[in-house]
């Protein structure tokens, strides 16, 4: 094969049959038909009709064909080129004293030229056979608030007349048309749902019929902002996570778009931390006793939501009282010493916690290891009792037995430390007297933090 000169573009091809070779240009294929070696090829894309009709006295009589319902009308022998690849319908005019022939649908290809004969008969009484036809429109779909619709439809023959109607409605709704006795109109609907329309073609005593099915759609929703709730109070103690359970929906518009979420301090006298601060349901920590406003917000991407505000009442730290005495009350040298520790938690709604409580014995006085109760343990090295206690919120006499080093007087204390979540110290003060009388201290715990 020689090489195409400058501006033409190379076919690739192979023969398929005899006289018919396939041709591949980029994506289009084309059909060669009639082949030979040193003959030409005539590239066709479409197919060609020829109609022929007799007798000749009905052609001179006005006898004329057209094809797929088209208003123009061909006479005898004529041939139709480019017709598409596919059915086409052959309909004949009438003539009168004949008898109309039938309407033909054949199938046009590439190759030969397909023909159609239509014969009319004489006779029949004068009389002439009425022909119709109908073409509705493809169906189709609109979407409100659009509410017509064009009908491009078409009769045959153009003595035929037209009219639309409504077949169904799926909703109930109703149809109004510009021109019900035009083939082609405008229709306009009262509501969405799904139609079914009929155009009738009449031309004497035949008729024809097509539907065509129009679907009136909603518009798509409009897109809402996301709805915030929130508890409208909330109540908890300084340092302590205060749950707060807040919630957002959203309609999932605009599509792909995530909600965010957040929590942020309106004001209050101290910081809030937040955690997580995405959420709905988060668990809001305060620094300071008073009261805050919190807020939680919630946005598509396009629309904020109307956010919700909570108000928290924070409360200080709780507190509780360890209450310290000795028996006996009157003191005899070398004699032990009963002592009781009586802690007593505040109850407050969040009443549980992990805790620790050591007893700090004065330097030189000895413990009867048997008679700490409660499982405290002395450690005769630092001079302290140990108590550890898990997540409750009992009140505990804690009970020990001392003996005070011979000749002892004066002030004695006794140093009490509570962790939770962290050390602090406090002293109780005993006083023994001349005789060995023992006076109840004036004596404080304060708790670190509230349960948890």
């Amino acid at each position: 094969m020689s090489t195409p000169a400058r501006g033409m573009t190379k076919l690739r091809g192979r023969q398929l049959a005899r006289g018919i070779v396939s041709l591949t240009l980029g994506t289009l294929t084309l059909l060669a038909i009639g082949c030979s070696s040193g003959q030409n090829a005539s590239i066709l894309r479409n197919g060609q009709l020829r109609v022929t009709m007799l007798p000749a006295a009905a052609v001179n009589a006005g006898a004329r064909w057209t094809v797929d319902g088209g208003a123009t009308q061909y006479t005898s022998g004529t041939t139709l080129n480019n017709l598409s690849i596919g059915n086409h319908t052959v309909r004949f005019t009438a003539v009168a004293g004949y008898t109309t022939p039938a309407a033909q649908t054949v199938s046009v290809q590439t190759t030969p030229v397909t023909t159609v004969t239509g014969t009319y008969v004489a006779g029949g009484g004068g009389g002439v056979t009425d022909t119709a036809d109908a073409v509705a429109p493809d169906d189709l779909a609109i979407t409100l608030p659009t509410n017509q619709a064009a009908l491009p439809g078409n009769v045959a023959p153009n003595t035929a007349t037209a009219a639309w109607t409504m077949v169904s409605s799926s909703t109930g709704g109703t149809v109004t048309f510009a021109n019900p006795a035009g083939a082609s109109t405008t229709a306009t609907f009262s509501r969405d749902g799904v139609y079914v329309l009929r155009l009738t073609a009449t031309n004497g005593a035949a008729s024809d019929s097509d539907t065509v099915t129009v679907t009136v759609n909603n518009p798509p929703p409009a897109n809402q902002p996301p709805a915030v709730t929130a508890p409208a109070t909330v109540a908890g103690v300084v340092g302590q996570p205060v749950r707060i359970n807040g919630t957002v929906t959203d309609d999932g518009l605009p599509a792909a778009r995530a909600v965010t979420i957040s929590w942020q301090k309106q004001s209050g006298p101290g910081s809030v931390t937040f955690n997580p601060t995405n959420a709905a349901v988060t668990d809001a920590t305060f620094s300071q006793e008073g009261t805050y406003v919190v807020r939680l917000n919630a946005g598509d991407g396009a629309l904020q939501a109307t956010p919700a505000d909570v108000t928290a009442t924070i409360s200080p730290v709780a507190t509780s009282t360890i209450v310290c005495s000795f028996t006996p009350t009157s003191y005899t040298v070398g004699q032990s010493v009963s002592v009781e520790l009586d802690a007593r938690p505040q109850s407050y709604s969040q009443t549980v916690e992990n805790y620790t409580v050591v007893e700090v014995v004065p330097a030189g006085w000895t413990v009867d290891q048997s008679s700490i109760s409660h499982n405290g343990q002395f450690n005769t090295t630092t001079g302290q009792i140990r108590w550890a206690f898990t997540s409750d919120s009992d009140n505990r006499v804690l009970t020990y037995r001392a003996t005070p080093t011979t000749g002892v007087t004066g002030v004695q204390e006794f140093g009490l430390i509570r962790t939770a979540p962290y050390p602090r110290r406090d002293f109780a003060t005993y006083t023994l007297r001349g005789g060995g009388t023992v006076e109840e201290p004036v004596s404080g715990w304060r708790r670190i933090s509230p349960a948890s």
